[in-house]
């Protein structure tokens, strides 16, 4: 059995977006159209961590244990569209016949490359430990992923608060920000809840394959979802402080990778 205590965590990790390099970097991004616009766009496709965190797993027999597998994904996909919907109807002069002008930078230099790093870093940790799985390492990333959308999320609306921005803007990424948290408010539970069901499931009609997956599952411990949690927390925290750090610097990047900048 496993017990996480998510409100706990969330306490913790909370110093991490009061750092000041963080806290520059956002009084940047919440008066800077385009700064915002290019931080709501990576946060849509962190988002698809989860849906993609989900096909990871790999093995059918496990999947088909798991509760509402298929209703987590596909709200996983909601949001990240949600967003983006959000992002082109607010931002609509960074947008080119539906497309955002930054989308290869935003899913190359961001998405990919954090989502990478995420589930390298991870993996390599837990093959270390010798308690690697898919399902270990979709486990541990979708709660340190909802754990850093709690806490990210609720730091974002506030900040909003402060911002320069028309009410009306502030209004419409405060709503879309508020649906998710709302919606992720009982997944760390259901995370717990799930673990803790896989672990006592009836294994006698398993293949070999699944049943030394539910075998590694027991090995996972709490420290394993609090270490994926802390890391996936910083390496946001880090990105975040010095990519917009100076917005000259932010659009002088995407000159580089991009056509143009409005």
């Amino acid at each position: 059995m496993i017990e996480l205590d998510e409100a706990s965590l969330q306490e913790e990790f909370k110093p991490l977006f009061r750092l000041p390099e963080f806290e520059r970097a956002l009084t940047n991004v919440m008066n800077d159209r385009l700064s915002l616009s290019l931080l709501l766009m990576a946060l849509s496709y962190l988002e698809g961590i989860g849906e993609l965190a989900i096909g990871a797993i790999r093995q059918g027999e496990v999947a088909q244990l798991m509760h509402d597998l298929r209703r987590h994904e596909l709200e996983e996909h909601g949001h990240m569209i949600g967003i983006r919907l959000v992002v082109e109807e607010l931002f609509s002069e960074f947008f080119e016949a539906g497309r955002y002008r930054y989308e290869n930078f935003v899913y190359e230099k961001v998405g990919k490359v954090y989502s990478l790093t995420v589930r390298e870093t991870a993996r390599r940790r837990l093959r270390q430990l010798g308690r690697y799985s898919p399902l270990n390492l979709y486990l541990t990333i979708t709660f340190g992923g909802e754990i850093v959308v709690q806490v990210l999320y609720a730091v974002l609306i506030d900040a909003l608060e402060r911002s320069t921005f028309p009410a009306a803007l502030k209004d419409r990424v405060r709503f879309v920000l508020q649906l998710i948290l709302d919606q992720e408010e009982t997944h760390d539970v259901l995370l717990a809840e799930q673990h803790n069901a896989l672990l006592g499931s009836d294994r006698s009609s398993l293949s070999a394959e699944a049943r030394e997956m539910l075998n590694q599952l027991g090995r996972l411990t709490g420290d394993d979802y609090r270490w994926t949690t802390e890391f996936m927390m910083r390496a946001f925290v880090s990105w975040t402080s010095a990519f917009f750090a100076d917005l000259a610097q932010v659009r002088t990047t995407l000159e580089s990778e991009s056509r143009i900048v409005a």
